[in-house]
């Protein structure tokens, strides 16, 4: 049989890109829709936090528990079923007006976040298994398709939901089933775990780094992430803005990040990922720290695309360089790069959520920040004293380490 031509690779690739963008729909629109929800079923914060907490961590620790589940089988079978479940989210106008609405709420959240989870691992295997696409330019791909899902899904339903109320919501729902009936049609296969790095890895990664220390890099940055997407929209209702422009608001952080991953990760190309992603975090800071000092104002929103474009464009870079380190499998390592990584953060932002309680949300997002800093540094650390193979290798090859 022969091998599956470029243009059908694009065309899977492109399919499950769209797939990953309307699940991760359902995951940035649950922060933006949070003062809609409040209002609409009488929710105090503490209870929106644990909405948003209990998404993160079914849509992550499921991603862990079938990260490592058919490694060896080539077709997809949680792409489908992890689609349809997702869309559970779209039933909130179900919701009946008396009884415990709470229960009804964590239900369907429970039900779409591991739909969602079950999108994602075998969403990279497949991305892998595009031999005739460049490992850099898929894993960018499918990477900006998330992020815009993040972006747009924040955007989009509070445009739904203001126009239409949670009925909106039906819309989203209706695309996600039809896209799944594309990838069927397009039979889109997975990779099992491979033996070798990709051709076009750079040199050091064929070197195989380790995965853990690139693991904890992600962490600190993925709740600062978390932080500022789940806590903004509510900030900005106490401001006195729409629940709109609260949606607008992350949605032109994400832009930033997907103009940001095609820059970044050609400016890595030939250099080091890791000495990359300190740099993107560390230009990013500034801006964040802009929009911080002027959010009263409307225009400030704008510092988030800058900010974006630095700080959440490096994540793609980490999990890049995840791909092909050693340490698990492929499906386990790229579990625990997406599921494993914001699974943390979704724990922290639990945390977070009792804090903003207390002592107000403008008071914890001050401090956002600094997550990413915290990244940096240790990306620093992880270039300069951390794995010895990959030091050695910067040295013999003249390359730069992952």
């Amino acid at each position: 049989m022969n091998s599956p031509t470029k243009t059908l690779q694009w065309s899977q690739l492109l399919t499950v890109t769209a797939l990953h963008f309307l699940a991760d729909m359902f995951v940035g629109m649950v922060p933006a829709l949070l003062p809609r929800l409040r209002s609409e079923f009488g929710l105090p914060l503490v209870t929106g936090a644990a909405l948003i907490t209990t998404l993160y961590i079914v849509c992550n620790g499921s991603q862990l528990l079938v990260g490592h589940l058919r490694s060896n089988q080539i077709k997809p079978f949680f792409l489908p079923l992890g689609m349809i479940l997702s869309t559970s989210l779209c039933l909130l106008a179900f919701v009946p007006d008396a009884g415990r609405r709470e229960i009804w709420i964590f239900t369907l959240i429970v039900i779409s976040g591991f739909g969602t989870g079950l999108v994602h691992p075998e969403g990279f295997r497949a991305i892998h298994a595009l031999k005739d696409i460049g490992a850099s330019t898929s894993t960018a791909v499918f990477m900006i398709g998330g992020m815009l899902g993040i972006g747009m899904g924040a955007w989009i339903s509070t445009l739904l939901v203001a126009r239409w109320g949670l009925w909106g919501l039906e819309a989203i729902g209706l695309i996600s089933l039809a896209a799944v009936a594309v990838m069927v049609l397009l039979k889109v296969p997975l990779a099992a775990e491979e033996t070798a790095p990709a051709a076009d890895a750079r040199p050091a990664e064929r070197h195989r780094a380790s995965f853990w220390p690139i693991w904890l890099m992600t962490i600190p940055a993925s709740i600062a992430t978390t932080a500022i997407m789940g806590l903004l929209p509510t900030r900005l209702e106490e401001l006195g803005y729409t629940l709109e422009h609260g949606g607008f608001s992350n949605m032109l952080f994400v832009a930033g990040a997907v103009s940001g991953t095609l820059f970044w990760a050609t400016v890595s190309r030939g250099r080091s990922s890791i000495g990359t992603c300190a740099l993107a975090l560390l230009l990013g800071v500034p801006f964040l720290l802009a929009h911080l000092l002027f959010m009263k104002h409307r225009l400030a929103a704008w510092f988030l695309v800058p900010g974006g474009f630095c700080v959440m464009a490096a994540y793609p870079l980490m999990v890049m360089a995840a791909r092909f380190s050693r340490g698990l499998n492929l499906g386990g390592r790229m579990a625990l790069s997406a599921g494993g990584t914001w699974g943390v953060a979704s724990l922290a932002f639990l945390l977070i959520g009792v804090l903003a309680d207390r002592w107000g949300v403008g008071a914890i997002m001050r401090w956002t920040w600094t997550g990413y800093i915290a990244s940096a540094v240790i990306g620093l650390y992880i270039l300069y004293t951390g794995d010895k193979v990959l030091r050695t290798n910067r040295s013999t090859r003249g390359g730069r380490a992952c």
